[in-house]
């Protein structure tokens, strides 16, 4: 609470102290319209009154009180002495009307901002104020004695366009650039839209010098026809429009204005420079008749400039407002379109949610339904295990007694046994032990994939040289290592019976005891590619698929004690493990059997 009367005593201060700048204004306003006088309280430009009017705009009436003040204090240098100075109260009249009638009868804003603002604005201070000051002062002369009626007409003309002018070039200009700042200043709150420095931001500044020399040149040729010629006076003072419309047309209201501003003071700047003697005479040394079209000149020039400023500020406004318009209605129709899609966006994820959801408990099920059957698998495994055990024991266990019994009959006979019957009783025992490794080939095919087999480290060359020795091949055959063999990481008991069932047959089916065999490997990437050859009777073409099937053999049963499953436990060893076997043969020239087998296994089992 006690920073409250601070505050308003700034406030005060303020206030005061722009009232004490505007008295002084006013008075040095007077002392510069006394030069341009031409008869009794009559000016060629009389300042005081853009001023008085300005300061009432912005202060209210007190403005009107401090010109009538003013008034009273310069009466002296008009001529009016001792009571005779109180005349100068009139001069409060033209302010309060202009106050009256814009402020609170048109009620229009001093930012001049619209082509209304700005009718309202000639009409009522230009016209009808400077007009009310006009007749009031000139009467209150005659009744004074200080001007004779039959000059009426012609000095109300005279007053009214000195004091026009000097409204015109002053007040709008004053409005645009200084009140915001002074309506801030005195009312202690930042400038929202006003910014300092905003109202020439995007001016062309060499532009804008060019329009004021052409302003300042049009002024001085004007001035100079002012010697000896008043029908080149009157043409050549159009030629300020150009200035003043160019500017208005490029710059709206204030670059018009500033203009207009511009050129009346360039222009009585020019007179007193040509005329530099109306310093000190009581008259300014041009003909009045002259003077007036001058003057007239300059006020529809401003009056012209300040609606071309404005109306091109309003459509400029109003094109401003249309694009933003536009780009809102654009953004509008982007967020529909954006909403619309979104929407559909958002329905879709929901109608894909659902899905998956509904694929989800799918899943589930089929998961559940694919445990249960993993369970099941593994216990018909179990059991299938436990039936091809208990069948291998319970056939070999016949096979076994007939065994035994044909060495107990041959032992117990054996004096009288014929030869022939003993020879019988040898191949009643090797078809008994084909059948029992029959047995054995159907065990391990049906265990191939469901077997639990670890990887580990494998020297194929290692592992070679134990499945020779297991196999002991007889000493008359060569067996050959043509090219390095790799180690790798895998499961070492399935590449050993791949490498066991071939060596073997091969062994096995060859024509001679001294036959050879080739092993050898190459690498292919991502697999090895092994292979074991032969120089035996070869593999007719027609039967070189056969040979893969379970219980297919080329030698007679009689002859060779085959099962015909060790080739079926290769080709289903390759197939789970992704590898493959083929066969290169022909009749006479031995076999060639290759492998690939991968470097990174395809299951584990």
């Amino acid at each position: 609470m006690s920073s409250l009367p601070k505050y308003a005593s700034v406030l005060d201060y303020r206030r005061l102290s722009a009232l004490l700048v505007g008295f002084l204004a006013l008075l040095l306003a007077h002392w510069i319209g006394h030069l341009y006088r031409i008869g009794p309280a009559v000016s060629l430009w009389f300042p005081p009154s853009g001023l008085g009017i300005t300061l009432t705009l912005w202060l209210g009436p007190v403005g009107a009180l401090l010109t009538a003040l003013a008034s009273i204090t310069m009466a002296p240098l008009w001529g009016s002495n001792g009571w005779a100075r109180m005349v100068g109260l009139g001069d409060a009249i033209e302010p309060l009307i202009a106050w009256f009638l814009y402020i609170k009868c048109f009620r229009a804003s001093l930012s001049l901002s619209t082509v209304r603002d700005a009718v309202s604005f000639l009409l009522t201070i230009p016209v009808a104020a400077c007009m009310s000051s006009a007749i009031v002062g000139n009467l209150i002369f005659i009744l004074l004695g200080k001007s004779s009626i039959e000059h009426l007409d012609a000095n109300i003309g005279n007053w009214w366009l000195g004091n026009a002018v000097g409204v015109l070039s002053i007040t709008p200009t004053a409005l645009l650039l200084l009140g915001p700042y002074l309506q801030s200043w005195l009312s202690g709150r930042p400038l929202s839209k006003y910014e300092p420095c905003q109202v020439f931001k995007g001016w062309n500044s060499l532009e804008f010098a060019l329009i004021i020399f052409l302003s300042m040149c049009t002024a001085w040729l004007t001035v100079l026809q002012s010697v000896d010629s008043s029908f080149a006076l009157q043409q050549l003072s159009l030629l300020h429009f150009i200035p003043i419309i160019w500017a208005a047309t490029r710059f709206g209201t204030t670059g018009g204005m500033l203009i207009a501003t511009l050129t009346v003071m360039i222009t009585l700047l020019d007179y007193i420079i040509l005329y530099p003697n109306a310093l000190y005479l009581s008259k300014f040394p041009v003909d009045a008749d002259w003077l007036v079209v001058h003057k007239l000149s300059l006020l529809v020039q401003c009056a012209v400039g300040l609606l071309v400023g404005v109306a091109m500020t309003e459509k400029e406004a109003t094109l401003v407002a249309i694009t933003e318009e536009k780009v809102k209605s654009r953004e509008f129709q982007i967020r529909a379109g954006l909403g619309d899609k979104l929407f559909q966006l958002n329905r879709l994820l929901r109608e894909k949610n659902q899905q998956l959801e509904k694929t989800a408990q799918e899943l589930n099920i089929l998961n559940g339904e694919l445990t249960h059957t993993g369970d099941l698998l593994m216990e018909r495994n179990q059991e299938l295990e436990r039936f091809v055990y208990v069948v291998s024991h319970d056939l070999k266990a016949p096979l076994r007694a007939i065994t035994n019994l044909s060495e107990w009959i041959e032992d117990d006979f054996k004096a009288i046994l014929p030869a022939e019957n003993r020879k019988q009783m040898e191949l009643l025992r090797a078809r008994v032990k084909r059948m029992e490794s029959l047995i054995d080939g159907l065990l391990s095919y049906s265990r191939i994939g469901r077997m639990e087999v670890e990887e580990e480290s494998v020297n194929v060359a290692e592992l070679l040289s134990e499945i020779l020795d297991s196999i002991a091949p007889p000493p008359t055959f060569i067996i050959e290592i043509s090219s390095p063999l790799p180690t790798l990481y895998t499961k070492r008991l399935l590449l050993s019976q791949i490498f066991t069932n071939l060596i073997s047959n091969a062994i096995k089916h060859h024509p001679r005891p001294d036959g050879e065999i080739n092993i050898g490997a190459i690498d292919k990437g991502d697999d090895y590619e092994f292979w074991v050859s032969d120089d035996g009777n070869g593999i007719a073409k027609e039967d070189q698929e056969r040979i893969f099937g379970i219980f297919q053999t080329l030698s007679r049963q009689s002859d060779r004690e085959n099962t015909g499953i060790g080739l079926s436990i290769v080709k289903k060893i390759l197939e789970i493990e992704g590898g493959k076997i083929s066969l290169e043969s022909e009749l006479g020239k031995g076999s060639t059997f290759r492998f690939t087998w991968p470097k990174t296994m395809k299951s584990s089992h």
